[in-house]
């Protein structure tokens, strides 16, 4: 098959049950995926430089936002799994708030990586949907895994 675009909403997110152990749970609702890398940089400028400013990367981070409709059985409360998944990890401290989750890509090719995450609990206005949202802060290295 020939390389191809390729729709955003193709892809899965996906986080690990009880944060690393067990398999991975969809993480439903999701409406838009963003993905910011960041650095930080060392100053490497010295007078032989001439004026003109030099550095190097001495680190690499990442963060994914994750937005969306929030999804719950109005009838018994019951929620998405994948999202109340996230939550819990959302509320948890020190090794403990690290989970493992993984982005699909239609190819089944997945990125994983172990991440903190804050959760926007339920917002919107009068005529919207509940809206959910989570930041995962990237703790370590992306793995691209083989399939």
């Amino acid at each position: 098959m020939a390389i191809t675009k390729w729709l955003a909403r193709d892809q899965d997110c996906l986080v690990a049950a009880n944060g690393s152990g067990g398999g991975f749970i969809a993480i439903g609702g999701v409406t838009a995926i963003a993905h910011t890398p960041s650095t930080t940089k060392a100053d490497t400028t010295d007078f032989d430089d001439d004026g003109k400013p030099t550095h190097f990367v001495v680190e690499r981070s990442d963060e994914f936002s994750l937005s969306g409709h929030n999804l719950m059985d109005l009838t018994d409360g019951t929620r998405d799994p994948g999202q109340a998944e996230v939550e819990v990890l959302a509320e948890k401290m020190g090794i403990d708030s690290l989970g493992l989750f993984q982005i699909m890509d239609p190819a089944g090719f997945p990125i994983q990586f172990y991440a903190s995450v804050e959760v926007v609990l339920p917002s919107g206005g009068n005529n919207d949907i509940a809206a959910w949202s989570a930041k995962l802060t990237v703790s370590g290295a992306i793995a691209r895994p083989t399939p």
